[in-house]
């Protein structure tokens, strides 16, 4: 039953997503309250992506507020990104933990290049040729 005066949950995001499917590595850099170990080293594959953050698909979870390292190879560009996120959210869907990482601008240049590349790529998709 519907309540009157409701509404859908707002989307909090910014920036459009873009399918991105990846493997990519996070480790773990620092967790309040020793929710989980520093160095700890997470494999698995993003979901999506956008210029302020990832959908990142694994096999541990990882709770809110853990700061974290994210590297993502791109072989067919020639470079890794090494990017700094923090988590915002976690659900478990399937089997696998499926963790909201929001960048966060401790290696701007870093973040930059991941930007423009996320912006380029949604161009494409929205200007084809």
């Amino acid at each position: 039953m519907a309540i009157l005066g409701s509404s859908p949950p707002r989307e909090q995001r910014r920036y459009r997503r873009l399918k991105f499917e990846r493997p990519a590595e996070v480790r773990v850099v620092r967790a309040p309250d020793r929710a989980a170990p520093s160095g700890i080293r997470l494999q698995g594959m993003l979901r999506d992506v956008s210029a302020a953050g990832l959908n990142f698909a694994c096999g541990q979870a990882l709770p809110a507020s853990v700061l974290v390292h994210v590297d993502i190879a791109l072989p067919e560009r020639g470079r890794v990104f090494k990017l700094a996120g923090r988590t915002v959210r976690c659900a478990c869907r399937a089997g696998q933990f499926e963790i909201g990482i929001e960048l966060v601008d401790r290696f701007r240049r870093r973040t930059a290049a991941w930007e423009r590349m996320v912006f380029d790529a949604l161009r494409e998709l929205n200007d084809p040729v």
